[in-house]
């Protein structure tokens, strides 16, 4: 993927991510209405896409090395 395949991939990817920001409880409720009415909403909620992506990249470099490893070894 090129970098303008990237920047086309990320405007599509905003929206949604708008979206679902701001009518998380709604989507929960639509989709998953068990899980809903298990949260307790008082208490607030934070979205962790970055540490999702720090963690995915952690893991891939792991996963690189590894590999490495068993290619050099």
């Amino acid at each position: 993927m090129n970098d303008r395949d990237a920047a086309r991939s990320a405007d599509h990817d905003s929206p949604w991510k708008m979206a679902l920001e701001g009518y998380f409880q709604e989507f929960l409720d639509l989709l998953f209405p068990a899980i809903h009415e298990h949260v307790d909403w008082s208490k607030g909620y934070s979205f962790l896409d970055k540490e999702l992506q720090q963690i995915t990249a952690d893991h891939g470099r792991c996963q690189q090395r590894s590999a490495l490893r068993r290619q050099v070894g």
